[in-house]
């Protein structure tokens, strides 16, 4: 399965509205806050580039429209009609991280900025499982805060794929397996929900004080191994 990604930092956006769809500009000027705007453009900014240079090449940006589904998950448009494929986004401290596949295919990512995990937030978020995991496997791999917040994204890119939330206690969603780890490079992680026994294989990146995470459910008759392209 062939995932495409692209990341933009804040300053990448462009000023002026018109790569936004008419109705992005509406919903934008609906928006009262500057943060929430400037979360917003940088995560369609984002998003849009990616369709635009895995899609629709020859057709601009304001041409795609990215709507909410009825679960929050964005949902593409183009020229007013439902695109196939799944599109995740997340932004994080004026970075966005997004990720298409052409197939209808559970997909989620997170952008997380690795900080200081409390005991209390350990405890009521991960499992006894990852918790021992951290001490008898990666504690000599892993930074604690790191090693947490990754898991964090994890559960996070699990959640969007499953297009709930955080409806989903997170404790029900827990780590597999982490495979080939190095800094700043691309590493396998595999997580598992627990409720239903559903597998979601993926790829993650600490790098930059950020934990980089991009998830997708494993088929039965599929092994869910990722091919990661970068777009732009």
């Amino acid at each position: 399965m062939t995932i495409f990604g692209a990341i933009q930092h804040q300053e990448d956006v462009l000023i002026h509205q018109e790569w936004l769809h008419p109705l992005e500009i509406t919903y934008l000027n609906e928006l009262r806050f500057e943060k929430r705007r400037q979360d917003w453009l940088l995560g369609r900014w984002t998003s849009k580039k990616l369709l635009q240079l895995v899609l629709f090449p020859d057709f601009p940006l304001n041409q795609i429209e990215i709507r909410k589904g009825p679960n929050r998950e964005p949902m593409v448009f183009f020229r007013a009609e439902p695109v196939s494929c799944r599109l995740s986004i997340s932004h994080s401290h004026g970075r966005s991280f997004c990720v298409l596949s052409k197939e209808e295919r559970a997909l989620g990512c997170d952008l997380e900025k690795v900080e200081i995990r409390s005991e209390g937030f350990i405890r009521d978020y991960f499992t006894d499982r990852e918790r021992s995991l951290f001490d008898e496997n990666y504690r000599g791999i892993f930074d604690r805060d790191s090693y947490f917040t990754l898991l964090w994204s994890a559960k996070e890119s699990v959640m969007k794929a499953c297009l709930t939330g955080l409806s989903i206690p997170a404790k029900n969603i827990e780590l597999k397996e982490i495979k080939g780890f190095k800094a700043d490079i691309w590493s396998e992680i595999s997580m598992k929900n627990l409720a239903n026994n559903t597998l979601y294989r993926g790829s993650f990146k600490l790098a930059d004080g950020f934990a980089w995470v991009v998830l997708a459910e494993v088929g039965q008759d599929d092994p869910g191994r990722i091919s990661l392209e970068w777009i732009g």
